[in-house]
């Protein structure tokens, strides 16, 4: 019995307690039921434990043929989601960017826009191959801060910042050494374009290529590279292709 009444007493507390909570009045950033109702902001969301406060492209990992990149950064609102789009503006921070708009780069989204009932948006940058060069120090680096509008404002100030690094690097010196040394009466001079395309059929692992070099499958891969060029005339490039090597073409 005595711990029937000591349960039920307690009951009748929370109960007391629940009811009092809900007459509760939240100042500024909560309405009386309880929901948040502070003004909207928007803010960069940068992942766990802010990790990902720089996006990093490498156009030389990817296929020769593919001319940009599109890198959507996510943004993300605080607050509860709009019936209808909102807006948050963005920026270039001029000081701090290497990269010249609309030689390398464009941002595709010169505003980013929350959809109807959604907290998430992303802010797209197309980066341009074509303007980047191939040595390491043309690594070029855009920094983006979110803006102020009449719909939304910028929330975390002091990490109002996303970072854009990239580059077409891939450090292909040893190889020019080697393959002149060695290679170049079997399959001609050195050309580092040609070289990355062969080396995208090993998933640009100079490693798995430098293990099958001049077996069966590199050989019918450089078949591939001529076949590839042959097929792109617009980069003016024939690969070296001596007859001995014919029947490796229908591999």
């Amino acid at each position: 019995m005595k711990r029937y009444l000591t349960f039920l007493i307690s009951l009748l507390l929370c109960g007391w307690t629940f009811s009092a909570c809900n007459m509760i009045s939240y100042p500024g950033e909560y309405k009386t039921d309880g929901f948040y109702d502070a003004e909207r902001q928007a803010y960069f969301d940068f992942g766990k434990e802010n990790k990902d406060t720089v996006a990093y492209v490498s156009f030389s990992l990817k296929p020769i043929e593919e001319s940009e990149a599109v890198v959507e950064v996510p943004v993300r609102l605080v607050g509860t989601p709009s019936d209808h789009p909102i807006s948050i503006g963005v920026e270039v921070v001029a000081d701090k960017t290497s990269a010249q708009e609309g030689t390398q780069y464009e941002i595709v989204d010169k505003m980013v826009t929350f959809p109807k009932d959604s907290l998430k948006a992303f802010l797209r940058v197309r980066l341009l191959r074509a303007g980047v060069g191939e040595k390491a120090e043309d690594r070029k680096e855009i920094v983006l801060k979110l803006v102020d509008t009449e719909d939304l404002k910028v929330a975390f100030s002091d990490k109002n910042e996303f970072k854009i690094r990239f580059d077409n690097y891939f450090d292909t010196s040893a190889w020019e050494m080697q393959w002149n040394a060695y290679y170049s009466p079997m399959l001609g001079e050195f050309n580092r374009t040609v070289f990355m395309k062969l080396l995208e059929f090993y998933h640009f692992d100079a490693a798995a290529l430098e293990m099958d070099f001049w077996q069966p499958t590199m050989l019918s891969y450089w078949a591939k590279t001529k076949k590839f060029f042959e097929d792109h005339p617009e980069y003016g490039i024939e690969v070296f292709f001596p007859d001995y090597l014919k029947l490796y073409t229908d591999f």
